[in-house]
């Protein structure tokens, strides 16, 4: 059986979808016996792109491995915590907030957005955050609060609530 190994890098703001083609479509395509790695060093960008990316790695026949090498934050940590192994490495940061957007048109378009607007990310934050941040934390998250982690602080919480995640130690004497 040929085994593919393949390796993308998100680095920068996640930008719109359309550059990432090659990436879902890798992922839409692996088969059960390849592997993908996708290594994170950004500050986040598109929530959209971060969703398609994120559906793509849910659906993904292959192993998906994300790693972690500079920052995430915002839709990198998203993207992030899809990953079906964690790979964290040290001197990360890590961090969590409420989206950010600008909105236009007529007054009643722009208040009908808003409200969807919430109500999606309320969906979302609460889906794939959960294995970082408590119930009561996301809330206070979607108030406006902003959650910073080192390596260590993230490498606990994930492990606290199930999450498979190996450090850069542990890849060494895996070796």
């Amino acid at each position: 059986v040929p085994v593919n190994i393949h390796h993308f890098y998100l680095t920068g703001v996640i930008e719109a979808p359309e550059k990432y083609t090659d990436m879902v479509h890798t992922l839409k395509t692996a088969e059960e016996h390849d592997t993908v790695y996708i290594y994170i060093n950004g500050p986040g960008g598109h929530l959209s792109t971060a969703i398609q990316i994120i559906n793509a790695i849910r659906n993904s026949s292959a192993q998906v491995i994300t790693v972690l090498e500079g920052e995430a934050y915002s839709a990198d940590s998203l993207i992030f915590l899809a990953g079906h192994k964690l790979v964290v490495n040290p001197y990360i940061s890590f961090m969590i907030h409420k989206y950010s957007h600008g909105v236009e048109g007529k007054g009643s378009d722009v208040t009908s957005q808003v409200v969807f607007t919430e109500r999606y990310y309320d969906q979302i934050a609460y889906g794939i955050y959960k294995d970082v941040l408590s119930s009561e934390e996301i809330a206070h998250m979607l108030n406006g609060k902003d959650f910073w982690f080192t390596a260590e602080e993230l490498v606990k919480r994930l492990r606290d609530n199930g999450r498979e995640v190996i450090t850069s130690d542990e890849v060494e004497t895996m070796l």
